[in-house]
Parts: C-alpha cells; sequence; structure tokens
C-alpha cells in the first residue's frame, strides 16, 4: 500500500465534537483502511496535510472553549504505512531476517481471510436498511444504504453520498439482509423495522459504484463510520444481538487469526512427582507429520506466559506443548523454597521422552528462555529427541548473572563456606544454599561448564539475545557460539530488547515470528515457504485468562491468610522510601493529582505503612511555609488498608513527621496547621464504606494487581470521587524486574545495613512474583489498564511508565470527556 490521501469532514457545533472525538475518528478511519488492505503488523500514521503542528494540539486550539466553535472542520490527512515491529539483526548468518514488511508475513492472498487489528471485535452483517437523516426540522429520508460490519460500539456502512452527513444523527431501520457477504448461517435476525441510533464520526471521499465485495448502492457512495448513541437502549440490543450469536458461531467474523485448541495433561518423574501439561494444536488438523514445540518455562515463569507464542506456533501447524515445572511457580507438584536446577533437568527430561512417546517420529524442537536456555543446552547435547534448539536469553555464565543481579558473587561466597538461608535468587524466594550447592554439584555454575556442554551438540541451534540483558555477558554469548561451531543456524539481535522479552510486547511478537520461521525451516521444510499466519490476540487473551483462573482455583487461599501474607510483606516494606526511585513513584503519583491547598479530601487506597501519607504531609508542608498567609488550607487524608499492623505504622508515621514539622516551623517563627490525617481499616474487595462522592482525590499506589476483581474495585474508586475528581492510580508491569531497581539501590548504599534493607526488598519482590505465576496476582500492560479503567467509566484515562520503568500509572477525571496531563 502506496501512502495516499483521505479527507475528513467534520461539524462540531451540531455534534458536540471535541478534538478527541475528531482524532478519534481519524485513526478509526486508519484502523479500517489497514484492515482493508491487509496490512499485517503494519499501522497508519497519521500526518496531517493542511494542518501543521500535530493532531490533538491543533484541533483543540482551534476548538477551545474561549474561542468561536467553527461550524466545520476539513482536515486532509496522509496515511502512510509504518512497521509495527522491530528487525532482528542475525549477528551470524547475515541471512534476510523476518519483519513487519516482508511477504512471507504480511502478504494475503486473494480470497483469504483479512486479520481483523482494530481493537474491538467486529462482524459481517451486511445489513441494508433505510436511512433517516435526524435534524431538528424534522426527519429525511436518504436512499438505502448497507451496513458493512457491526462492533459493539460502532458500524461502517456503504451509503449514498449527501454533502451533510458528516456528523449526523442517523435513524437507520433494517429492511433486508440478502446483500452481506458472509452468510449469516442461522442467526435470527431481529425483526424488520427495529431502529439503529448513531452518529457519523468520519467518512471518506466519494466514488462511483459500490466498494468492492458490497452491493451497490444508487449513485456517488461512500464509506462512513458511524458510532451509538448513549441512551440509544435499542441500537446496544441489536449490535448485542449479532455479536452474541458471532460469539456462538452462527454470524461470521471479521477474522483471519487462527483457531487454537489447548487440552490439558500431565506425566510423571521416576519419583512420582506430577508435571503438569497443555497441548496446544490447530483446531482443523490435518495431517499427522505435524512437528513438535517444546516451551520449556522460564525461570519464575510459568507455562501460562507461553501461551502467545504458543498460539503462534499452533496457529500455523505446529503442535506445542508446554508445562511447569516441579517446585516451581504454576501448577506442577512440590513448593518453590525447594526449587533447584536440577528440577529444570529432570523435568525437561521427563517432557521430552513423554513427547517422543506420545508422537513416535515426529521432529522436536525444543525453545527454552533465561536459566531454562542454560538447562536446555545440558539436557540437549546429553540426549537424542531434540531436533532444533531455540534459545531466548539464554544465561551462558550462572556466576557472572547471579553477581549481576545481587552484586554478590554467590557462588565464589558458597565455594567459601557462606549460607545465606532462604533468600531471593534472582526473583524467587527460596532455600539458596541448596539451590547453590545443586548449581556447583550440576555443572551450571560457570562459563566453562557451558561450553563443554555446547561442545557436545550434534543439534541445530537458533539464538535470541537482547541487545540490552544486564542479566547476560554479551562476551559470554559469543564464547557460545564458537563452541557450538557449524550446528548454528543463526544468532540474533533483538534491539532494544531487555531481559525479560515479555516486557515489550512488540518486541515479542516480532521474535515469535522469527521462531515460527526457524522452526519451518529447520523442522517442516516442505512448508518454509507458506504464508505465516499471526494469531489471534482475543484467543490468547480468553487462554491466558482461562489458566490464571486455574492457577487461582488450585492455590486460593482465606482472607485471613491473604491478611497474613500482607502484614508479613508490609513489615519488610518499611524502608522502600529510601529507594530513589519508589520516591520519583510518589512524586509522579503527586504531580498527576493536581493541585491540592484548598482543603481537597485525599483517600490513599490501599495506603500500608503511610508512606505516601508521609510524602503528603512533607509535601504539603513545604508549601504551607512558601505560601501568601490565608491562601493555603491542608488537604484531608484518608489511608485505608486491611492489615491492621500497618495502619497502627502508618499512624505512628504520621505522629512522627508532625510533630518533626511543627519543630521545624517553630524555628522559622511561622505556625504550622498540620493535616487532618485519618486511618480506616477496609477491604478493597468489598464496597468501600464511604458515602459517594466523599473525595475529591482517590490514590491507589501499586495496589490494585493484587485485588481479585480489579473492575469492582475502580467502579467503588469513582463511586466515592466527586464530580471533577481525580483518580491516580499506578501498577507494576507484567513480568516486571525489580532486580534492576535493587542493584541501583545496592550501588548507591553506604553501609551495610542499607545493603541489608535493598535485599529484604528484593525478597518480597520474589514473593509477588511467584504469586503472580500462579495466577494469584495479575498485572497489566498499557492497553489492558486503560481498557479496564474505560470499562469501570473513567473518562479518556492517561496511561505512563514509571518506577523505573517497572510500573504504569494511570490519571483519570469523573465527569468530563476528556483530561490533558503533563506526566
Amino acid at each position: 500500500m502506496l501512502n495516499q490521501q483521505i479527507m475528513l469532514s467534520f461539524n462540531p457545533v451540531d455534534d458536540g465534537l471535541d478534538s478527541l472525538g475528531i482524532v478519534c475518528g481519524i485513526r478509526t478511519a486508519a484502523d479500517k483502511l489497514a484492515s482493508d488492505q491487509a496490512l499485517a503488523g503494519v499501522t497508519l500514521a497519521v500526518q496531517f496535510v493542511r494542518l501543521s503542528g500535530g493532531d490533538e494540539q491543533v484541533l483543540s486550539s482551534l476548538l477551545s472553549e474561549d474561542r468561536v466553535r467553527p461550524r466545520g472542520v476539513r482536515i486532509v490527512a496522509l496515511l502512510s504505512p509504518q512497521e509495527d515491529e522491530e528487525a532482528l539483526i542475525d549477528t551470524y548468518s547475515r541471512q534476510p531476517v523476518a519483519d513487519a514488511g516482508s511477504d512471507a508475513c504480511s502478504v494475503q492472498e486473494s480470497g483469504e481471510p483479512r486479520e481483523e487489528r482494530r481493537r474491538h471485535r467486529r462482524i459481517v452483517v451486511g445489513m441494508s436498511g433505510a436511512v433517516s437523516l435526524r435534524e431538528a426540522p424534522g426527519a429525511r429520508n436518504l436512499p438505502d444504504a448497507l451496513t458493512e460490519n457491526l462492533a459493539s460500539n460502532d458500524d461502517f456502512m456503504n451509503a449514498w453520498n449527501r454533502g451533510h452527513l458528516m456528523a449526523k444523527e442517523l435513524s437507520r431501520a433494517r429492511t433486508r439482509s440478502d446483500h452481506s457477504t458472509h452468510e449469516t448461517g442461522t442467526a435470527s435476525l431481529p425483526a424488520a423495522g427495529c431502529a439503529v441510533m448513531d452518529g457519523v464520526m468520519w467518512r471518506t471521499a466519494e466514488r462511483i459504484g459500490a466498494i468492492p465485495g458490497m452491493a451497490e448502492v444508487n449513485g456517488r457512495t461512500v464509506l462512513a463510520g458511524a458510532r451509538f448513541l448513549q441512551g440509544a437502549k435499542e441500537t446496544v440490543d441489536v449490535a448485542g444481538h449479532f455479536t452474541d450469536q458471532a460469539q456462538e458461531g452462527t454470524v461470521d467474523e471479521v477474522s483471519g487469526g487462527p483457531s487454537v485448541i489447548t487440552e490439558y495433561s500431565e506425566c510423571f518423574r521416576r519419583s512420582g512427582s506430577r508435571i503438569v501439561l497443555c497441548h496446544d494444536r490447530p483446531r482443523t488438523d490435518g495431517t499427522d507429520d505435524a512437528p513438535i514445540v517444546v516451551l520449556a518455562p522460564g525461570y519464575g515463569e510459568s507455562k501460562r506466559d507461553y501461551v502467545p507464542l504458543a498460539y503462534y506456533l499452533a496457529g500455523n501447524g505446529f503442535h506445542v506443548v508446554r508445562y511447569d515445572n516441579v517446585n516451581h511457580v504454576g501448577e506442577s507438584d512440590g513448593t518453590v523454597t525447594q526449587f533447584r536446577l536440577q528440577d529444570m533437568e529432570l523435568d525437561l527430561e521427563t517432557v521430552l521422552h513423554h513427547v517422543a512417546a506420545q508422537w513416535p517420529g515426529r521432529s522436536i524442537g525444543l525453545v527454552a528462555t533465561s536459566l531454562a536456555g542454560r538447562v536446555a543446552l545440558k539436557v540437549t547435547g546429553a540426549g537424542r529427541h531434540v531436533t532444533l534448539l531455540v534459545l531466548i536469553n539464554g544465561i551462558m555464565d550462572v556466576r557472572h548473572t547471579l553477581q549481576a543481579v545481587h552484586q554478590e558473587d554467590l557462588i565464589g561466597e558458597h565455594l567459601a563456606g557462606v549460607r545465606k538461608g532462604v533468600v531471593n535468587i534472582l526473583g524467587l524466594t527460596i532455600d539458596a544454599d541448596r539451590w547453590l550447592a545443586h548449581a556447583v554439584q550440576g555443572g551450571y555454575a560457570d562459563l566453562a561448564t557451558t561450553q563443554r556442554d555446547a561442545e557436545r551438540l550434534r543439534t541445530p541451534v537458533v539464538l535470541f539475545h537482547a541487545e540490552h540483558d544486564a542479566w547476560v555477558d554479551p562476551a559470554s554469548v559469543e564464547m557460545v557460539e564458537a563452541a557450538v561451531g557449524p550446528y548454528l543456524r543463526h544468532s540474533y539481535v533483538v534491539p532494544g530488547a531487555l531481559h525479560r522479552l515479555q516486557e515489550s510486547p512488540r518486541k515479542a511478537r516480532t521474535v515469535y515470528r522469527q521462531i515460527a520461521m526457524s522452526c519451518r525451516e529447520e523442522l517442516w521444510s516442505d512448508r518454509s515457504s507458506a504464508r505465516l499466519v499471526e494469531p489471534s490476540h482475543r484467543e490468547i487473551s480468553v487462554q491466558n485468562r482461562t489458566e490464571r483462573e486455574r492457577g487461582t482455583e488450585r492455590r486460593s487461599i482465606r482472607k485471613s491468610d491473604h491478611v497474613e501474607f500482607w502484614k508479613e510483606y508490609l513489615h519488610n516494606f518499611q524502608t522502600i522510601p529510601n529507594v530513589a526511585d519508589f520516591w520519583r513513584l510518589m512524586d509522579h503519583v503527586y504531580r498527576l493529582m493536581g493541585d491540592c491547598h484548598h482543603g481537597e479530601r485525599i483517600l490513599d487506597a490501599g495506603c500500608g505503612n503511610g508512606n505516601f501519607g508521609v510524602f503528603l504531609q512533607l509535601n504539603q508542608a513545604f508549601r504551607q511555609r512558601y505560601a501568601r498567609r490565608g491562601n493555603f488550607r491542608s488537604v484531608d487524608y484518608v489511608g485505608v488498608d486491611f492489615v491492621p499492623s500497618a495502619l497502627a505504622q502508618a499512624t505512628t508515621n504520621f505522629e512522627q513527621v508532625e510533630a518533626t514539622l511543627q519543630e521545624q516551623f517553630h524555628e522559622g517563627m511561622r505556625e504550622y496547621v498540620p493535616m487532618s490525617m485519618q486511618v480506616c481499616r477496609a477491604d478493597l474487595e468489598s464496597p468501600l464504606p464511604f458515602p459517594d462522592h466523599s473525595f475529591d482525590r482517590v490514590v491507589c499506589n501499586l495496589v490494585i494487581g493484587y485485588v481479585r476483581d480489579p473492575l469492582f474495585t475502580l467502579r467503588e474508586y469513582l463511586r466515592i470521587l466527586a464530580p471533577q475528581g481525580r483518580l491516580v492510580l499506578s501498577n507494576l508491569k507484567p513480568y516486571a524486574d525489580l532486580s534492576a531497581i535493587y542493584r541501583s539501590f545496592v550501588q548507591t548504599a553506604q553501609t551495610p545495613d542499607h545493603v541489608e534493607e535493598g535485599r529484604r526488598l528484593l525478597d518480597n519482590s520474589g514473593r509477588i512474583k511467584a504469586r503472580e505465576g500462579e495466577g494469584i496476582f495479575h498485572f497489566l500492560h498499557h492497553a489492558e489498564l486503560e481498557s479496564l479503567l474505560r470499562a469501570a467509566g473513567a473518562f479518556h484515562p492517561q496511561v505512563y511508565s514509571t518506577f523505573g520503568n517497572q510500573a504504569l500509572i494511570a490519571v483519570t477525571e469523573k465527569g468530563r470527556e476528556s483530561l490533558t496531563v503533563a506526566a
């Protein structure tokens, strides 16, 4: 697709559009054109040709309240395809590498279903009907229009062009459905004459005749996008009718994504320990020679973390086996504190033997990440089952990695007789002495043992390593590449990536695509030239949720145990304000709250030990000291938590800070008016004990990922928030690597006590990580957090990165349709 221009017309006065609504219309049009052109891996960037300076900012100035709003805005925008994925650098073979623009993965043949890239699931309906243009003097009828496809909140239609179509409200009555481009099967359509109420948000330039593949409409036609009007219940019911039937399979979806079936099973070690497996396979499995790809979970990860890769492979014909390690996070037997690298080794050998017996004669590929990659290197060199070995950020020198993460030579100290007990090792709280002893005894301790294992390989190897991997020394990768010798097929650098590849979904998708191509090349050569199919994001989300719920049910805990967990956690969390990244996080929260010096009421939901309350006391005191007399009223603070000991500690902290501030103000010859600091015991998973509109600000710092029903909790926050009040919340990112924050803290620590504080904080992160792996805690990506806030009723939430890039922070206002905040 070449760059192309579209012209979009808007009438802000008649339709009440703001700048965000207009930009939304433009981007929706861009998404539609991207879908029509079957541009997999490509987004359409909007560049204004006849407006300079950007999008929202320019339009905001045009539509600002203090100016006369224009009767119409006509914008010519240039839509240009841009790569949505990132290229990989093959440092070994120098052969062409798959990227988003390659024919192997983006060109779709004529007649094949298009991949749906828009956020809302859409279905084809081909619903023809009479259109009435609703205007103040009355309604005017237009010639017949054809609804092309439908989502839960909008639709697209092929209509006869009228100059006044833009930004008008339409009433469409269905008359027949014989123009459908896809059969609707046995779907029972709503009765003729039902009304669909919507407003036109954008339209394309007119053309003569019909849009290709659609029934002809009289004269010159346009493709128009309409958004359902708020309060139009019958419209929502019609949309729900069709989308519900699509979910039941009676209406075709506009989706070319793969359909994958996941089956659960298990196998057993010789000792009897149970290993839980997932078998992902194509729904239409028409071949008996499809290779098997085993996905070995990385350290601190479960089989659920590999659903996206599994569905990528299964959607392209492979059978995939995922599993959880024994004595590790996930569903298999054992306890995490007893984990050792030999558990990974025994489990991998057991699973490979099970796969070879289950599918005799089939080629087997093995994909392993991080520490599992080091184990896979040893097992593959000693075994005979694996036909292709793929390592993603494989750790080649365990001793170096431990020292890089913990700022201590743990292997050296262990050999010298130092014992650690149960502490955090690389993110999991385990018996460190047992772990280190088995690492030395099992031949995993250093680079030399890795080189020996690499020299034994007789299997093709493909390596992926992140450009900015703090866990892996690039020199060790080069030495292992040399040891693998002629069996090294490719060695790819992932530009800009960190050790946890999942932290960047875009980079992960690029790697997954290349893995699929490598597996075809080595395991399934007669399929190597076939077009790769992109996975269905909806199916991946559903499977992720299913497996998370399985984990929650398996490891469900009583409320009393939950309280005890947080009591211990918060006891070790009291020194977190000494960490610079956490202080910057609280400052980020404070700035997003906006000005608070007129007696605003602030709720700190999940206040814990009162860290943010103390931060608020200090900042309010500073403002009070330098404010003009009579121009400042301190805020009223209420902190809620369900851990009594944490609330007691918070109260003590508040009293100590107040006493210190009183003394400092007295020395400065000014009277200090203390803030009202209250605490209240309440459970964020239950209705909050406050009336509607009780607070001007609600803050929820690093908490929302821990509640079982975050949507309920967010709706409670919005209920108690006053009109035009502001909600600010932060949450860890999925797979957050807090070891980077720990390293930064330890490097600036001045005493052994400070180093010990850092260790306790790292131990805390290990407990969180373990529960995340078990599905008890759930953290959200950027788009997921934004969608959750919108579902709760928030208007235009803004989401940013924070806390050393390991967390997200969001801000939204209540009762306004837009919010512009400088982060």
